[in-house]
């Protein structure tokens, strides 16, 4: 029989998107394994230039219908 014991708890840095997540799997005969990982997020340039370029076309629109009016 297997317990699993799970403990998630964010650990406060200079980054307040970190996780950190700490599991003990508890096995028979008194054996145990345990690991901690530490995701952090990824910055995307990408989404940035997405946003950007929304951003100069809703511009675009609002000078377009001005010079209309």
């Amino acid at each position: 029989s297997q317990a699993l014991d799970d403990i998630y708890s964010g650990i406060p840095t200079s980054n307040p998107f970190s996780i950190t997540m700490v599991a003990t799997i508890t096995m028979g005969a008194g054996q145990a394994a345990s690991f901690d990982n530490t995701v952090a997020p990824v910055p995307e340039p990408a989404t940035m230039l997405l946003f950007g370029t929304g951003l100069a076309g809703l511009a675009g629109l609002r000078r377009r219908k001005a010079k209309k009016a």
